[in-house]
């Protein structure tokens, strides 16, 4: 996850947070346009081109289109 979040990968989603919860395991969360989470996953064994694809797929809007070129 580093590299999406301070790495080389960090512009490739404009839509994309991150918070840091020490001790806990990478979790993504999916928003409604409203802001409420519509799906949750846990992350923990994921990689980071596993990652960058899988939001490459789900995100909507400006910044999901550079993941993929």
């Amino acid at each position: 996850m580093e590299p999406l979040v301070k790495g080389d990968k960090k512009d490739l989603f404009d839509n994309l947070e991150y918070e840091d919860k020490r001790g806990a395991p990478p979790r993504i969360y999916l928003l409604n346009d409203d802001g409420t989470v519509a799906e949750e996953f846990n992350a923990e064994t994921w990689d980071t081109d596993a990652v960058v694809e899988f939001l490459s797929e789900r995100l909507v809007g400006q910044g999901a289109d550079k993941a993929i070129a």
